[in-house]
């Protein structure tokens, strides 16, 4: 173990805790703020990260402000003055009031709290410190507390569901181009004849909204680490099918992809817009590629390192070893839940950075997507490709650019080419240029 292992440990927050998944979740209802029960430190650090991924969730973020004398004796009175004063601030529908860390140790009865406060709203109360889990079981315990409303009121008809159409779940607005993505998933699927319901997790979704969860015939889970449990949920309460159909990354593996949904609806669709856009994009990137081999006679890519949640490296790796340049071996690190019942993710090896003193004539044009740390993890900064496809994002996120589908593959193929380029430019003689 080297030293930066040693210390992760002694690191602060780094924004993944439990809290943070809940805030998530709970900022991508319209309507709904949020209180979070802890001190100001929290609020700010949570604050902080949900700012980046859309400026306006800044404003409907707010904090009970607990101090020590309430760890000790309770905070019950620092959280019903809150209430009072984010109710009577924004008036909203929905307030969800999200330990932290240190309230979740002292117990106090948030539910009986929040109850006595007797506000002209719904208030949902989570316990969701992060010492308890990750953002991931965050998110989830939030869209269990949201369906526990909605399984409430909804009266299930068969008669009214509706064949061809399917809601998406297992999205989250903290993973990078959460916009463009969906924006491209949603295009697909219309393009295809198939009609896109309810997205949970998609910005500015309402409770309405989700009273037409019903009508779908199948939820499909883009993301099992953050949907999964709730389509079993459903499955069982309303006997409502789900499929587990990892985001699609590259052209043909989305073909496939809408194949697969469509056959679990057993209904027929239409690809062909799709198939020929599909063609005019193939065409310009062979050319690019076949320009860059004549180019550069040490065309190639090396290894490829990939820190991702389930949901985006199943898709991703299906497409990079069937619609990527050659390259040596794909080394994955899942962040996050990696169950059994999902989907194997086959032709990968298990995490392992290779020694920098390898040549880039042996090694190659190194491609890496994750976050800055795998960026730092992987070095070898003068031979990488380097994408931001793991929360937190840094620099400036540009949430409507697709990476995913069709037209994401296009714009990401497009982005690696560039690079390649400017790696040929500045370093002529890497890749014998």
């Amino acid at each position: 173990m080297n030293t930066n292992q040693k210390l992760q440990r002694w690191l602060p927050c780094k924004s993944r805790c439990e809290m943070a998944g809940a805030a998530s979740f709970f900022l991508s209802l319209k309507d709904c703020v949020i209180l979070i029960n802890g001190p100001r430190w929290c609020a700010t650090i949570a604050e902080r990260e949900m700012a980046r991924v859309e400026k306006k969730y800044e404003r409907r973020i707010f904090c009970s402000e607990v101090k020590e004398i309430d760890l000790l004796y309770g905070a019950d009175d620092a959280l019903l003055l809150a209430l009072e004063e984010v109710k009577k601030e924004c008036n909203p529908k929905m307030i969800a009031v999200i330990n932290s860390c240190s309230v979740s140790l002292i117990g106090d009865d948030i539910q009986g709290i929040c109850h006595r406060a007797n506000l002209a709203c719904e208030i949902i109360a989570v316990d969701a410190g992060g010492l308890k889990g990750e953002f991931w079981e965050g998110y989830q315990e939030a869209l269990d507390k949201i369906l526990d409303l909605v399984t409430a009121k909804v009266k299930v008809k068969k008669e009214v569901v509706r064949k061809n159409r399917v809601n998406l779940f297992g999205w989250c607005n903290n993973y990078p181009n959460w916009q463009g993505d969906l924006a491209e998933i949603k295009r697909m699927l219309i393009s295809s004849g198939i009609e896109v319901g309810v997205c949970l997790g998609a910005d500015e979704t309402s409770l309405a909204e989700m009273m037409q969860l019903p009508l779908a015939a199948c939820n499909i889970v883009l993301s099992p680490e953050l949907g999964v449990e709730a389509a079993k949920r459903l499955a069982e309460e309303w006997g409502q099918d789900y499929l587990i159909a990892p985001t699609p990354y590259g052209m043909q593996c989305s073909i496939a992809w809408l194949n697969r949904i469509a056959e679990k609806l057993q209904i027929n669709i239409c690809t062909e817009k799709l198939e020929t856009e599909i063609d005019i994009n193939q065409e310009k990137l062979d050319q690019a590629i076949f320009q860059l081999k004549a180019d550069c006679k040490n065309f190639g890519f090396g290894d490829v390192y990939l820190t991702l949640p389930y949901g985006v490296a199943y898709g991703i790796v299906a497409a990079l070893k069937t619609e990527f340049p050659e390259f040596n071996d794909i080394y994955l690190k899942i962040e996050g839940p990696n169950k059994a019942e999902y989907p194997m993710i086959q032709g990968v090896r298990a995490w392992q950075v290779q020694p920098s003193a390898v040549s880039v004539e042996e090694a190659g044009i190194s491609l890496v997507l994750g976050d800055w740390q795998t960026r730092l993890e992987v070095g070898q900064y003068d031979r990488m490709i380097f994408k931001n496809f793991l929360m937190p994002m840094q620099g400036v996120p540009v949430a409507e650019r697709p990476y995913a589908g069709v037209l994401g593959w296009k714009h990401f193929m497009a982005e690696v080419i560039e690079v390649f380029h400017m790696i040929a430019y500045l370093h002529p003689a890497k890749v014998g240029k």
